[in-house]
């Protein structure tokens, strides 16, 4: 089978769970034997300008596969923000609006005339749900599509536009029940053409060093980690106001560790916050070091579909402390029994408590593991590519 994943940007040097999973899939279809190209822009990140060209056009060869990148088109930023605040707002969109708002979410129009030369023979993958490259590169395909929407209950997954996509996609990949549960309150009895399926998403196995992270970055305090964007909508502020109010109770050598791209001052913090360590963006070796050396994860984020970074964690046996208003999350933390689920900070502070005891940390970082294991190896990719070939 050839096959085209789409996805709005995506490096070997990507931290976000999306290019993560996309980059995985590529990798995992080419070594199953098939004709996967990864197709993206030459866009750097979400935190960079939407319409600039950071990577050259054209295409990279590399070991596991081919990256194809595409030259962003020019977006009208005014209009976006008119349209967004408005949809934000609770305002309706019309449908011109609402194409509109998508041509404004990164687009690439030489990709899409690239999909569109393909044959029947071509399908194309696209994820996630939220920009309007994947709405148009799916709309241009000629052959069967596969869609993994990622989705989040707020506005955008609410447009007619997103509705279309579901109902025009020869399958829908899920990563969660929670996911398809929203799914299910978002269509109603609309109809769509294919019954969505809950499989999952594909974890890299890349074992921690604990001694190795230690010894690079001097931390030998012990740390509860963080790892993902430092932004609002993943809860950080919140994370970091626990670990302010439960430390002075805790050990006081306790720190907090940060890992991933952004600037804490963008979310209101102008110093680092006294035990808060913040080690910037890691490659993929150093940050599952940093897992394996962490006494817990902590992920409050309720924008999640899946979440890599909880597998990723427990494939190092390192236990998780999330919120109990995080659907998804919660949803693995039932099945799993790999670490603790907390609303307010007592109960932030119990769970350290435990985490500190080596014993308990084992026993919960072990029962994650075993839950993570399901999500290795080449199953997730087998299926997916079974799918579109009956499709």
């Amino acid at each position: 089978m050839r096959i085209g994943v789409v996805v709005p940007w995506c490096s070997e040097a990507s931290i976000g769970g999306v290019e993560t999973l996309a980059l995985h899939l590529v990798k995992q279809f080419q070594g199953l034997g098939h004709e996967a190209e990864l197709l993206t822009t030459t866009g750097q990140s979400s935190f960079s300008p939407w319409d600039e060209n950071h990577f050259e056009v054209g295409v990279e060869q590399q070991a596991w596969g081919t990256i194809r990148r595409f030259s962003l088109d020019k977006r009208n930023n005014q209009l976006f923000e008119v349209l967004f605040g408005r949809l934000h707002g609770g305002q309706p969109l019309t449908w011109l609006e609402e194409q509109q708002f998508l041509l404004q979410k990164v687009s690439s129009r030489d990709m899409y005339r690239y999909i569109a030369g393909q044959g029947r023979d071509y399908a194309v993958l696209g994820l996630p749900y939220y920009y309007g490259l994947v709405y148009w590169a799916l709309r241009a395909a000629n052959g069967v599509t596969g869609f993994i929407p990622c989705l989040h209950d707020e506005p955008e997954a609410y447009l007619r536009t997103t509705s279309r996509l579901f109902s025009t996609s020869s399958r829908i990949f899920l990563n969660s029940e929670p996911e398809q549960e929203l799914l299910r309150r978002l269509l109603g009895k609309s109809g769509h053409h294919s019954t969505p399926i809950v499989i999952g998403a594909p974890v890299s196995e890349r074992i921690g060093d604990a001694g190795r992270f230690r010894a690079r970055f001097r931390l030998d305090d012990p740390f509860l980690l963080y790892v993902g964007r430092k932004v609002a909508g993943k809860r950080l502020p919140e994370i970091i106001e626990f670990f302010e109010a439960t430390r002075s109770d805790l050990r006081g050598d306790l720190k907090l560790a940060i890992v991933g791209p952004g600037n804490l001052g963008d979310i209101g913090y102008s110093a680092l916050p006294r035990g808060v360590v913040d080690l910037g963006e890691l490659s993929e070796e150093d940050k599952a070091d940093a897992m394996a050396a962490a006494v817990a994860l902590c992920h409050f984020s309720a924008l999640e579909s899946f979440s890599l970074v909880l597998m990723e964690a427990w494939l190092q046996k390192t236990p998780a402390i999330v919120h109990s208003e995080a659907a998804v999350l919660l949803d693995h933390l039932k099945r799993s029994q790999g670490g603790w689920v907390v609303s307010d900070h007592a109960e932030f502070a119990g769970a350290v408590k435990e985490a500190l005891r080596p014993q308990i940390r084992a026993e919960r970082g072990a029962h994650g593991q075993r839950y993570a294991m399901q999500f290795t190896g080449t199953r997730i990719a087998t299926r997916i590519l079974d799918e579109l070939a009956h499709a």
